[in-house]
């Protein structure tokens, strides 16, 4: 059968934007990613293998793989000019990995490059491996006023400046922020501050009944860190949802209602603990900002949810209210029981309130697909062959019928055959007249050098007659 070309108007080729939903738990130092339990393998039993609740494998691979020395190693040996022979120190251990191998491109990995002399430590042809499975989650970030803080308090030695000690030689002081991750950010900060006057370092916010300058550097930030692979391009604006639980009873929720990142509180407990609107529970008020290109949540709304107390911070003995720069406590972010732990009499209950405390963050976000769709066509007097065997009828190639012929180019030649009438009829065991027709079951699709690329199957063969016409859809996503 020959082949057939696609038209102009037979291939097209678009984007179909979906918004998967994404939920994560907080509860007790762990994150519940979507509602999935910790899971155990049916390798490694009693485990978990190897990606717990709350994270997601990068790459699926080595998920319960046993992992065994096999007494070999990575890379071949070494012979130096000397005659000595060095052997690789990479243990086989059969389980996937990542590698590099010295040679002249100088490619390495990020932290080899950091932590030793790439130069001297490593000869040609020396194997460089790291490990899967990689995994990613949500992580919080607690950074106490003023989050703009530099190590050593004077902004006039950033980045780096020159101290004089006395009687002694100038000595170069390193002033790195305290908090990188925040500064990393300032500038995309200031870049949003079109969209509201939250995002900007410095800005001049209205409170409702009074207003005031609010600096960025000055606060106190609660940062969440969401990794692209839950979100994909971009998390879909208004969909971000935060919400406080304390012994189970909802405390607050943000949400994004304007649509334009800033994050409003949208319910409270009507109790009257928000101290920058006397008289209110701080429904109304912008306690952060989303960027949703980049993953990141800033939370900035220090009121108090309700009247209650909980130990909140990693190392300390303070117990705190209830607020949104707490958000997320122990989300991969040292905050445990144990960390927090309260003795009496600072807290009579000891640190068991941290345990009082959830949290959820749920978002929608946005994956974008190519798709091509392809037409094919199978016009009225076209596909009307098939290659099925039972088409023709049968002929016995016994010696002792005349089933073959002879011919100057080939040995032998099959005689015509006819195609076997399967026309149905009303009438038991009976065909009805000969038409042409056929049934279709895969549409084979092929490159621009008849090379076989795909093949459709159709879930049931479609009858076609000779004088229809058929067009099948094809979907493929790239």
């Amino acid at each position: 059968m020959s082949l057939k070309k696609f038209g102009p108007q037979d291939v097209l080729i678009n984007t179909m934007k979906t918004h998967p939903s994404c939920e994560f738990f907080v509860f007790d130092s762990n994150v519940y990613y979507n509602n999935i339990p910790h899971t155990s393998g049916t390798i490694n039993l009693g485990a978990d293998v190897p990606i717990t609740a709350g994270y997601v494998s990068l790459y699926e691979l080595n998920v319960d793989r046993l992992s065994a020395s096999t007494d070999r190693f990575i890379g071949g040996p070494h012979y130096l000019d000397t005659g000595d022979v060095i052997t690789s120190q990479v243990v086989d251990n059969g389980l996937i990995y990542p590698f590099i191998t010295k040679d002249g491109t100088n490619l390495t990995w990020r932290t080899i490059a950091t932590a030793s002399n790439y130069d001297t430590d490593f000869e040609y042809g020396d194997v460089m491996s790291s490990s899967y499975p990689m995994s990613a989650s949500i992580t919080r970030e607690y950074m106490a006023a003023p989050a703009g803080l530099l190590e050593t308090g004077d902004p006039t030695l950033l980045p780096a400046g020159l101290e004089v000690l006395p009687d002694a030689e100038p000595e170069a002081v390193l002033n790195s922020p305290k908090y990188p991750h925040y500064w990393a950010l300032k500038s995309t900060l200031d870049y949003y501050g079109y969209m509201s006057e939250h995002y900007k370092l410095t800005a001049s916010i209205n409170f409702g009944t009074s207003s005031g300058t609010a600096i960025k550097d000055q606060q106190t930030i609660n940062l969440i860190s969401i990794p692209s692979i839950f979100y994909g391009s971009q998390i879909k604006p208004g969909s971000l949802s935060l919400k406080w639980y304390y012994t189970g009873s909802l405390a607050g929720e943000l949400r994004d209602t304007k649509h334009n990142g800033e994050l409003i509180q949208v319910s409270g407990n009507s109790q009257g603990f928000a101290d920058h609107l006397v008289g209110t529970d701080g429904t109304g008020s912008t306690a952060g900002v989303v960027l949703y290109n980049e993953g990141f949540i800033l939370l900035t709304g220090s009121w108090a949810l309700n009247d209650q107390v909980a130990p909140l911070v990693s190392g300390s003995t303070t117990t705190y209210s209830p607020s949104w720069i707490f958000f997320g406590a122990g989300a991969n972010d040292n905050v445990t029981q144990g960390t927090t732990a309260v003795t009496a009499p600072a807290d009579p209950v000891g640190g068991s309130n941290y345990k009082n405390v959830s949290f959820t963050l749920s978002f929608k976000g946005t994956t974008e697909t190519q798709v091509t769709t392809m037409f094919v066509n199978a016009r009225r007097g076209e596909a009307n062959f098939s290659n099925n065997p039972t088409y023709l009828t049968y002929v016995d190639a016994s010696p002792d019928v005349n089933a073959w012929v002879e011919t100057s180019s080939y040995s032998f030649e099959e005689v015509q055959r006819t195609i076997t009438n399967f026309v149905s009829s009303s009438a038991t065991n009976y065909s009805a007249s000969f038409k042409r027709q056929v049934y279709i079951s895969k549409v084979g699709v092929y490159d621009d050098n008849k090379n076989l690329i795909g093949i459709a199957s159709l879930a049931t063969p479609v009858l076609k007659e000779e004088d229809q016409d058929f067009t099948f859809k094809i979907k493929l996503d790239i």
